[in-house]
């Protein structure tokens, strides 16, 4: 998340084909997807994925994530994410192996076929869990980001920035280098959060003086 995304209080969804992972939904495998139909094409132009993580204190995250402790972390309510123009939200599966097709997979397709329920809800069920098989796996080495997505299937309804309430947001965890690598950066996030988000609660994260963990310092 940046400033900018701060003071106009929206959530950007990424194309995957910019993510630091080049298997992630599938991307390398995109060049043969998109020799397919118009629709198929458009599908992947205008996805957007979102990506949050269930905890906040290891310490690979900070590096790696928050420029090694001179960006910040946001905490939201479970309540950011209802919203119509998302359609997948989930947990992310971490695979040692993965195979483009599986007997799972097929197995769950052809349950749900033979379920008697409505064609169309039958067929958003198939569309759904193909999705979940697409998007929402990551390979086995990065489980300890420990993720959760929220995914847009047409993003130009709102031009991959999605607004969100600010009593949404509930608490902001600063890297204890920032104040120091950028205090000008670090005043102005500490302005906004007091002036737009005045009931949000403030910490500053450090690695602990003897031991492997993160402390939070309340400002």
């Amino acid at each position: 998340m940046s400033i900018n995304s701060l003071l106009e209080n929206y959530l950007y969804f990424s194309n995957p084909r910019n993510f630091n992972d080049p298997f992630d939904c599938i991307t390398n495998r995109e060049k043969y997807i998109l020799k397919g139909s118009p629709g198929i094409v458009k599908h992947r132009e205008d996805i957007g994925v979102c990506c949050f993580s269930t905890i906040n204190d290891n310490p690979l995250m900070w590096g790696h994530y928050a420029n090694s402790y001179t960006g910040f972390c946001i905490k939201f309510d479970s309540k950011l994410l209802r919203n119509n123009h998302i359609q997948i939200k989930s947990h992310i599966s971490y695979l040692k192996d993965y195979m483009p097709t599986n007997s799972d997979f097929d197995l769950a397709k052809e349950q749900i076929k033979q379920l008697e329920i409505e064609e169309d809800f039958k067929e958003t069920t198939l569309v759904a869990l193909g999705m979940l098989n697409a998007y929402c796996w990551k390979y086995y080495d990065w489980k300890y980001e420990k993720e959760f997505r929220a995914i847009a299937i047409n993003t130009d309804e709102f031009e991959r920035k999605l607004k969100f309430d600010k009593e949404n947001l509930l608490e902001v965890y600063i890297g204890h280098r920032m104040k120091i690598v950028d205090p000008n950066y670090y005043n102005l996030l500490i302005y906004i959060l007091k002036n737009e988000y005045p009931t949000v609660k403030i910490y500053e994260v450090r690695p602990h003086h003897l031991i492997v963990k993160l402390e939070f310092e309340e400002i």
